[in-house]
């Protein structure tokens, strides 16, 4: 099990580094995820507010292997929106990546204009459209 502290938050992840790479742990953490029960295909980083030892749960940001590459999907618990929670999570998750993983690229598909500026403020760049499925792709290259 992996953690690391921002300034607010406290993230918890079940994930596993296999050969500098993130993967999805084999059965994830039912303990890690309180809030959704889970399927068995989720793994990533889930955020409380650490100044809280009631463990009140913030956000949440997944993290899958698909399509040959690493990616980022995200949500904020709806009474949180609109405090930079998701930004600091996300920063903060992009600097543990950087020194725990030999991770080189990290993409985001984000699911609206609040999630797309999240990503950009985080340093992913857009990337182009996949015309399949008219969703855009950001990414957010590690500089090493």
């Amino acid at each position: 099990m992996y953690s690391f502290e921002t300034s607010r938050l406290r993230g918890i992840s079940d994930m596993i580094i296999e050969n500098g790479k993130l993967i999805c742990a084999n059965k994830p953490n039912d303990n890690i995820f309180i809030i959704k029960q889970s399927t068995g295909k989720e793994s990533g980083f889930v955020f409380y507010y650490k100044r809280d030892s009631n463990n009140i749960y913030i956000c949440h940001i997944g993290i899958t292997r698909k399509r040959g590459r690493t990616e980022v999907t995200y949500g904020t618990e709806q009474e949180y929106r609109g405090n930079g929670f998701m930004q600091e999570a996300l920063n903060g998750l992009l600097q543990w990546i950087k020194a725990n993983t030999l991770e080189n690229k990290i993409w985001g598909i984000p699911n609206g204009e609040i999630s797309e500026h999240i990503l950009k403020k985080c340093g992913f760049e857009y990337y182009g459209k996949d015309e399949e499925n008219s969703c855009k792709w950001f990414v957010y290259i590690i500089e090493r």
